[in-house]
């Protein structure tokens, strides 16, 4: 597909997030096969990153439990904070819990997972006034300043 470009709208990485209570909070050197007695909650309709966690720990040899498969990240998010299992997400996703802490990162040494959105268009051919401007837009847009005003916001909403 030569005549198809990509500009790469967000990148971002996948995250381990677990509820405050957890005991794994605080621990040092988490390893995959730290996490083969977790029950994991999973994103249903991300086939792709539901295979690369699965061959995640396939590769480590560790059993990778899952109790539910959910249809958004607002019901994993839901469903790890009620401790119904813990959860491996993009982190862009969980910035606002995080920021909270109703959510916290645990950080896997392995879990080397980067998660890239790209917009795709033609790029021979006829494109309209406004699909220009949004490709134009895409490219300029500054994400990492778009994710501070959120933190903002909920800084001021816990005062």
């Amino acid at each position: 597909f030569h005549e198809l470009k990509s500009v790469e709208v967000h990148a971002d990485e996948m995250i381990l997030v677990v509820s405050p209570g957890h005991p794994l909070v605080g621990r040092a050197n988490v390893r995959v096969r730290d996490l083969g007695s977790e029950r994991f909650v999973l994103h249903h309709l991300c086939a792709t990153t539901e295979q690369k966690i699965l061959r995640l720990f396939h590769e480590h040899h560790t059993p990778c439990q899952i109790v539910a498969e959910l249809w958004s990240f607002e019901n994993i998010k839901t469903f790890v904070q009620a401790e119904v299992g813990i959860a491996i997400v993009p982190r862009i996703t969980v910035a606002h819990e995080l920021e909270n802490r109703t959510l916290v990162r645990i950080p896997v040494a392995e879990l080397n997972m980067p998660r890239r959105t790209l917009m795709i268009y033609r790029e021979q051919g006829y494109l309209s006034d406004a699909a220009m401007e949004l490709i134009k837009i895409v490219r300029s847009f500054n994400w990492g300043a778009r994710i501070a005003p959120m933190r903002s916001i909920a800084a001021r909403r816990r005062a």
